[in-house]
């Protein structure tokens, strides 16, 4: 990345030769338009640098709101970070989040989340050759599934918390509900426990 004196220096460079061209070299004004051209220079050199980070949306800045847009955000699940890395991982997440249907999948959904621990447990309906202890569940139980997962403690907002701390955000109980019937296979329904 050039900066202002780089560029003066390139156009003085890039002057023609001759005696004409020589005496204007030394001229202040000539100088001071050079200058005065080579700020813009720097500043256009700034912005395509800045624009390389643009393309990422982990570093995205000036177009984070055209990134939103793109990736349907902020929506029903994620609602709008408070701050800045909050919106660039909720894009992130948005734009690379594949979906799966494995147990495993769902537990590590609910684990980046922030309900490290979360299980899921299926239901199977009732039988003759169960068990005589096994629950007795009818034939609709076999779509339902539940998520048990560790109530996430609740941070109070005190008189020494930062001047920007959020004032209160959407519970993370609904963000894990909402995003879990969203990923969800269609035909199943998912039912939530917290310990």
């Amino acid at each position: 990345m050039h900066d202002v004196t780089d560029y003066t220096a390139q156009m003085n460079a890039l002057l023609p030769v001759g005696k004409l061209w020589g005496s204007l070299r030394e001229d202040p004004i000539m100088q001071n338009l050079l200058a005065a051209l080579a700020t813009e220079f720097a500043r256009v050199d700034v912005g395509a640098e800045r624009l390389l980070n643009e393309f990422d949306a982990r570093t995205t800045f000036d177009l984070l709101p055209e990134w939103e847009a793109f990736a349907g955000l902020p929506d029903a699940c994620s609602g709008l970070g408070t701050t800045l890395q909050q919106r660039r991982d909720a894009l992130f997440t948005a734009l690379t989040s594949v979906g799966g249907q494995s147990r495993q999948y769902f537990i590590d959904v609910a684990a980046r989340l922030g309900f490290a621990g979360a299980t899921i447990t299926e239901f199977e309906p009732h039988t003759v050759d169960a068990s005589v202890d096994a629950p007795i569940y009818g034939q609709d139980w076999r779509f339902a599934w539940r998520v048990t997962a560790p109530m996430p403690a609740i941070q109070q907002m005190t008189v020494d918390a930062d001047v920007d701390a959020s004032l209160g955000e959407q519970a993370p109980t609904t963000r894990l509900e909402c995003i879990i019937n969203r990923f969800k296979p269609a035909h199943t329904i998912a039912l939530f426990s917290y310990t």
